[in-house]
């Protein structure tokens, strides 16, 4: 057992993942990214001092059931235009994962991922998701960029696309 201790001589900053949920999904600013913000040799004089409080007096526990791993990585079976104009993704089967894209555009354009199982109408269904949004967004950073969310995953086979650059180059 490895244990890593913390003081108040720690640092703490913003990072480009402004909310996780699990079934809510992701929001990531690309423009916040700090390269290196992991390493030894990282200038952290623009960094807020932590603050120190009690460890927590609730027991912790270790997960019962595996991680969640990636042990496949599905092809899109085709891209098309709802009846509505909207650009959506289709898988081609329900599947538990979440998406990989590699796109490039401007700073600050934000790219919305709506996950569902079925459509209505040619369109995807948000009604079964009943409260859960299902729902991840990439704000970029002027460079090209490969992204997936790190702190969720969905059950889909259709992801509607929102906003996507409209760079020749980039294919959702």
């Amino acid at each position: 057992m490895t244990m890593i201790g913390s003081d108040k001589s720690w640092k703490t900053s913003i990072g480009p993942i402004a909310s996780a949920e699990l079934c809510d999904g992701e929001i990531y600013d690309a423009s916040l990214e700090v390269p290196g913000w992991s390493s030894p040799s990282l200038r952290d004089e623009g960094w807020s001092s932590v603050e120190e409080i009690d460890f927590p007096i609730a027991k912790l526990q270790a997960p019962e059931g595996p991680p969640v791993r990636k042990v496949e990585t599905a092809k899109v079976k085709s891209v098309f235009k709802s009846p509505a104009g909207r650009i959506v993704v289709d898988f081609g089967q329900n599947l538990v994962g979440r998406l990989s894209v590699h796109v490039s555009g401007p700073a600050g354009h934000k790219i919305v991922f709506t996950h569902t199982e079925v459509l209505e109408h040619g369109e995807i269904a948000f009604r079964p998701l009943r409260d859960c949004k299902a729902m991840d967004s990439l704000a970029l950073a002027g460079k090209p960029i490969t992204w997936e969310p790190k702190f969720t995953f969905h059950g889909f086979r259709y992801v509607q696309v929102d906003n996507w650059p409209s760079k020749a180059e980039n294919q959702p």
